[in-house]
């Protein structure tokens, strides 16, 4: 042999053995229990990889490697790859193997998954720890006084978990079945609870062995024990063949309360370890595994509900009144499946009705307003004889009433038990029609805190449509809050909850009561004010004033009200005269008159009192003569009165009205002539009747331009509340 040839055998026996980095190959040898893919490189340049898969060593006619080799996870599988360097037919490398195997993990041990299902266990939980599950008392009877050994009927009383699709050999070496279960039955004697494990080899449905586990009796401390006793006292009977080999096979582990209050209900720890708990349960099987994943919660959920038509494991089904799933909708009062309710402007089911421009319900297109008052939708506090009257009615001089503390008890939503700590004002007989333009109650508080600091005002406004002494709509309006300032502020609500929209918005729903607002036929409305949050300082309100007092402003149009009598703290019974008071040609009818004469400073007995000489506001009786030397009046200068639709503006006199002077403005003479300017909308001419300017039959009431003109040429002028224009006074 030459040297030449000797050199050339050396190198390729070099290359022959190769070193650890020639080829790599990836991944190196692991088990599988999915699909994947070899990729094999060589650090050799201008080399071929030739290679295997069935752990044969690689020629020169073995498999070119260019791509990606796929290997497909076939159960206890085993693939072998090895590779090798070939330039040409030479091989330039030594031969590289790895090993894949596709060995299942072992499924012989199971952990408790709360949901439904048993999981494998291999000394790691995937389940999240401290899970409880409640177990529920099943009913005892005669017949079952316990049920021990005994499976409740009912599966709402029975803890069912399922694990599926099974494939194991029986070990006889392991014995039988066990259970390491943690319980806890609080601390009532006498609670016990009861395992049954059940195996369908083949999952046909049927189960070919049922373990009843012998009965446990938990001690009487709150805390968790482990159920589990040795052979042969484990079980009290067993039923079926004796064990065989699981192919797709299932096991089903089934708990139940045999005997014990439920009071505390017994608990079964579930899911991931806590405190070294772990509820598990054991299968005398090797080379067992689960195919493909956990169990599905649909082939059966705890406490023997099944997945519901809608797929939802344990779900409702269908639901809502219009039985669809995950319907949330619900019957309205009116029987409609997520209908609107009641609707329309008289609130009842189906209704279509709404306001027309008389502000009438359900009303005709084409309406006339009724003749009589029709400026009283707004009442001010009258303090001297306290109530409610017409903003127009208001004709004294501003005073102010006191809102007392409440000694530091908080009453915020609710009237105060206390009624020295509440101030109440009525109007009644009132008549009238809902404004819809108008749409809520306004409250116009004039308040002075002083220089306290954290007042709060409440007020509840009250409607009863007729009268009956029952208040249908009760609004209760949130706190208003005066400055520490000393001096009145304006404090103004509206009868609607807070929003962008209304942003001084007040109504407070939750105590209110709201159905729809109705006609006015004899109703009385209610006005209660109090403070709301603790307090020892007292509030005042303005009164009595036409400009800058407290105000109610309600919702209604062509309201009317008749006299009615009123119980003041002056002491004696007061009769009203306002609107409509009948009267005959000898004098006033209605209403608490006897024989006295008006005079400028007094009253003096024994005349009669003709026509035209008693007006509304004025209220006499024999029992209080009063006498010269004891007149209020005295002394006390009137002033000078407001101009006013059908007053007399050209005499006023002092009486004395329960020993207080009191200023009274007569009426016009009946048939004077009058006109009503509320623009845009009401207007019309008219002649006065018992201080009221009446409208004749057929009479326009619609607003021109020259009633604009003519509101302001006559002397008409209007006192604006945040864009409400109330009308105040007029005069001819």
């Amino acid at each position: 042999m030459g040297i030449t040839e000797f050199f050339i055998l050396s190198l390729l026996s070099f290359f022959a053995q190769g070193n650890a980095q020639d080829i790599t190959i990836s991944p190196p040898s692991s088990n599988h229990l999915a699909d994947f893919t070899v990729t094999i490189s060589t650090i050799i340049g201008g080399s071929d990889i030739r290679y295997t898969n069935d752990a044969t060593d690689p020629t020169e006619t073995s498999n070119l490697y260019s791509t990606p080799i796929p290997i497909t996870f076939t159960r206890f599988n085993n693939v072998t790859i090895r590779a090798q360097a070939y330039s040409g037919t030479t091989p330039v490398s030594a031969i590289f193997e790895t090993k894949y195997s596709m060995i299942p993990p072992s499924c012989d041990v199971f952990a408790i998954d709360r949901d439904c299902s048993l999981v494998c266990y291999n000394g790691q939980s995937v389940l999240s720890p401290g899970q409880i599950q409640n177990i529920e008392t099943p009913t005892y009877t005669v017949q079952n006084p316990n049920w021990a050994g005994t499976r409740p009927a009912n599966n709402s009383k029975v803890l069912r978990y399922l694990i599926d699709r099974l494939y194991g050999t029986f070990d006889a070496q392991k014995g039988n079945s066990d259970s390491q279960i943690w319980i806890d039955g609080g601390n009532v004697a006498g609670q016990a609870m009861q395992l049954r494990i059940s195996y369908d080899w083949t999952n046909d449905g049927v189960y070919d062995r049922i373990e009843f586990f012998d009965n446990f009796a938990c001690n009487d401390l709150p805390s968790y024990e482990v159920y589990t006793k040795p052979l042969p006292q484990r079980y009290q009977f067993i039923f079926g063949t004796g064990y065989q080999s699981l192919v797709n096979g299932s096991i089903m582990m089934e708990l139940w309360q045999t005997s014990g209050p439920g009071v505390p209900k017994m608990t079964l720890r579930t899911d991931g370890i806590v405190g070294g708990q772990l509820s598990t349960v054991s299968i005398p099987y090797s080379f067992s595994y689960q195919d493909v994943g956990a169990t599905e919660c649909g082939l059966l959920c705890n406490g023997g509900q099944s997945v519901d038509v809608c797929g939802t494991c344990s779900g409702p089904g269908l639901t809502g009144c219009d039985l669809q799933c995950y319907s949330s909708k619900i019957l309205d009062e009116c029987g409609i499946c997520a209908g609107p309710g009641r609707t329309g402007c008289d609130n009842q089911c189906n209704s279509t009705k709404v306001v027309d421009t008389c502000g009438i319900c359900g009303g005709s297109t084409s309406c006339q307003f009724p003749v009589g008052n029709i400026a009283c939708d707004s009442f001010g506090i009258r303090s001297q004889c306290p109530d409610l009257v017409c903003l127009t009615s208001l004709a004294t001089p501003a005073n102010a009433i006191v809102v007392p503390s409440n000694n530091g008890t908080q009453s915020q939503q609710q009237v105060p038990s206390n009624p020295s700590l509440v101030i109440t004002y009525f109007i009644r007989n009132l008549t009238g029609y809902y404004n819809v333009e108008e749409k809520f109650t306004t409250v116009y508080l004039y308040a002075d805190a002083g220089t306290a600091v954290g007042l709060g005002l409440q007020v509840r406004v009250s409607y009863d449509w007729t009268g009956d002494g029952t208040y249908e709509r009760i609004e209760y309006f949130t706190s208003f809050s005066p400055n520490p300032t000393d001096g009145f502020e304006l404090l103004r609500g509206l009868g609607i909850p807070n929003s962008a929209t209304y942003p001084d918005g007040k109504l407070a729903t939750g105590p209110s009561t709201l159905p729809a607002f109705q006609s006015l036929n004899n109703g009385v409305i209610r006005v209660n004010i109090w403070q709301a949050h603790a307090s020892f300082s007292d509030i005042q309100l303005q009164t009595d004033d036409q400009v800058q007092t407290t105000v109610i402003q309600i919702p209604y149009i062509t309201l009317s009200r008749k006299p009615y009598a009123g119980m003041g703290p002056c002491g004696i019974p007061v009769v009203f005269v306002t609107t409509g008071v009948d009267q005959t040609t000898g004098g006033i009818t209605t209403g608490g008159l006897t024989t006295s004469k008006l005079t400028t400073n007094g009253l003096t007995t024994g005349a009669d009192v003709t026509t035209g000489s008693v007006t509304s506001g004025v209220h006499f009786t024999t029992a209080q003569p009063v006498t010269t030397a004891h007149d209020p009046c005295l002394g006390y200068t009137c002033p000078a009165p407001s101009n006013s639709i059908c007053v007399n503006m050209t005499s006023y006199s002092c009486v004395n009205q329960g020993g207080q002077p009191r200023c009274v403005y007569p009426s016009a003479n009946d048939g004077t002539v009058c006109k009503v300017l509320l623009p845009p909308s009401i207007c019309y001419r008219g002649i006065c009747q018992s201080g009221s300017c009446y409208s004749p039959p057929g009479a326009d009431i619609e607003c021109t331009d020259e009633d604009f003109e003519s509101s302001v040429e006559s002397g008409a002028f209007f006192i604006t509340f945040n864009c409400f224009l109330i009308l105040l006074f007029s005069f001819m």
